[in-house]
């Protein structure tokens, strides 16, 4: 639910004395009766590009693997009882034996609860602009993606929401400006409109897209995002990478998350995780059907509603252990 890399960590300590060892148990029960919910960090949320890479006969490249993208595609206990709050740290800790280590280690994990009920669970309304790269690089089943996803995103939408949609390739146009969610008809029209040509300038598309939210004072209750859907192939304007994060960086600071959504095993990863490392941003590779209802049907909700932001943990081993 956070969307920034916080506080799921795991800490490889090797001891030098003896140790029995411990196992991690299940999350609690609270008072409902309902267990306690997990949190995840945010950053990249998936490792499906590096799955995808694989499965087409390449090599990934190591910066398509991240931790919190691997630890998000699982629920991982861990001890303590119910969360009384919005964010509660959950420790675990299990015996690890390594064969070229003599002494035994320990993973010690740093999970996070919630005592959010997602049973009952509502968002915020939105502001929200989706900036949709319709370079050339994006033609065929990319761009069918793409338009798959919006229309998923538009169903989760409701009159309290505003949504714009930007198109953008070596130049950007505002498709539909920032509007209440009154006719999603019209929505569906335009998302089917959508057509491929040029190259890419992402910078332009990110600034036409910040231009559709709300100022922070106008806002009212609203939280705001920009989705920014790319296969992550920059190649005309400014294309060096702190032109659109440091435009990135400004509008976190109005709190305006980003959410890069990467399609086409062509997508730059790099790209991805540096946008991922923005206060409020986050990335996800939309690699097909099941991926794309996961996103937008299940978790929608959730991935625009961080819960705590500018989180850190101080670790210090006890003694006898040491960090490797």
């Amino acid at each position: 639910m956070p969307n920034r890399p916080l506080a799921l960590t795991l800490l490889l300590l090797a001891s030098c004395t003896s140790y029995d060892g411990g196992s991690f148990e299940a999350a609690p029960l609270a008072a409902t009766g309902r267990a306690t919910a997990g949190a995840t960090s945010g950053g990249a949320q998936d490792v499906g590009l590096a799955r995808e890479t694989v499965g087409a006969g390449q090599v990934p490249r190591p910066e398509s693997f991240t931790a919190e993208g691997l630890f998000s595609e699982h629920d991982l206990p861990a001890t303590g009882g119910p969360a009384d709050r919005v964010l509660v740290l959950r420790p675990g800790l299990a015996l690890l034996r390594l064969p070229d280590r003599p002494v035994p280690s320990a993973i010690v994990q740093v999970g996070m609860a919630s005592n959010v009920d997602l049973e009952t669970f509502r968002r915020r309304p939105l502001d929200l602009a989706a900036v949709v790269d319709r370079s050339g690089s994006m033609a065929g089943g990319k761009i069918d993606a793409v338009r798959r996803a919006l229309h998923r995103l538009v169903e989760r939408l409701g009159p309290d929401d505003r949504f714009a949609l930007v198109l953008f390739d070596s130049a950007a146009d505002v498709l539909v400006s920032s509007r209440p969610v009154e006719s999603a008809g019209e929505l569906h029209e335009a998302i089917d409109a959508i057509e491929v040509r040029g190259s890419t300038d992402i910078e332009e598309g990110l600034c036409l897209g910040y231009g559709e939210i709300a100022a922070p004072a106008d806002r009212g209750d609203r939280s705001a995002r920009i989705l920014l859907f790319t296969d992550a192939q920059p190649n005309t304007g400014r294309t060096d990478p702190e032109s659109f994060l440091g435009l990135a960086r400004r509008f976190a600071d109005e709190g305006v998350g980003l959410t890069v959504f990467g399609v086409g095993l062509d997508m730059g990863p790099e790209l991805a995780r540096r946008v991922s490392e923005l206060e409020g941003g986050n990335s996800f590779y939309l690699e097909g059907e099941e991926r794309i209802a996961t996103v937008f049907d299940r978790d929608f909700d959730l991935l625009v509603t961080p819960i705590a932001t500018r989180l850190s943990i101080s670790v210090t081993p006890a003694p006898g252990f040491r960090t490797v």
